[in-house]
């Protein structure tokens, strides 16, 4: 006879496949674009000749997560969360667009905030599709292939390596679909070089931790993996990460 307790009655039973981290990783993924998008005309003043856009500061986390979510639960899932990501990206641009083409009451004066502000979300979801699609999945490609060339070691340089690539591809193809006919043209390629330049810095830099993160998290699935094949319990029979099996 099965055991049930608090956790299983709340989330039934297949609540293991909960413990994991995969949907959670998942919905980062997803709260890193939605917060991307929204501050993608913001554009911040680093110094006196380098201006970056917000949206890069909060865009480059997306890269490491679909890495971790790539190395810890395999590429289909990974392919699939991008998939499912921008599905999401559109349902937000869209709610948002017809929401500002509705009429406001004349005693609210805050109308052309959200407008300037919002009001070219469905623009820079178009363009970060185009760049999100090419640069994820080369990024999560191009992470697969060198594992298996290095098998399955130098997470931390793989990972610096394709999201590099993966970031350049999405910076100025997004840049200029987004910004043009808003600045000059060359004012919008030298912004998108300082986030380029910003991106590759900060790769460098949290592509050591992530790569420790990764690491910690298989030795936890695997230990998890090993408690449930002893236990025998049924409870437990959801499928094994394959990359995690593989690094045991």
């Amino acid at each position: 006879m099965q055991h049930f307790g608090v956790k299983e009655f709340f989330l039934g039973k297949n609540a293991s496949k909960y413990l994991g981290l995969s949907r959670l990783l998942s919905m980062l993924y997803v709260a890193v674009l939605m917060a991307a998008t929204v501050l993608a005309y913001k554009i911040i003043r680093v110094s006196s000749h380098i201006d970056i856009t917000a949206s890069t500061v909060v865009f480059t986390m997306s890269y490491f997560v679909a890495m971790m979510i790539a190395e810890l639960y395999g590429p289909y899932l990974a392919r699939r969360v991008i998939w499912e990501t921008l599905i999401c990206g559109y349902v937000f641009a869209i709610l948002i667009t017809i929401m500002l083409k509705l009429p406001s009451p004349a005693f609210w004066m805050n109308s052309h905030a959200y407008d300037s502000t919002l009001g070219h979300v469905l623009r820079f979801t178009i363009a970060g599709s185009i760049g999100f699609l090419l640069s994820n999945f080369l990024a999560v490609f191009l992470l697969q292939k060198w594992r298996i060339l290095l098998k399955g070691k130098w997470f931390s340089l793989r990972s610096l390596g394709a999201t590099s690539l993966g970031e350049a591809i999405a910076t100025y193809s997004v840049g200029v679909i987004t910004f043009y006919g808003m600045m000059p043209m060359h004012r919008i390629l030298w912004v998108m070089t300082c986030a380029l330049g910003y991106k590759l810095i900060i790769n460098s830099i949290i592509a050591w931790p992530v790569a420790f993160f990764v690491i910690l998290i298989k030795k936890l699935e695997s230990r998890r993996n090993r408690l449930k094949s002893k236990s025998g319990n049924t409870f437990y029979s959801e499928p094994q990460s394959p990359l995690a099996s593989a690094n045991q």
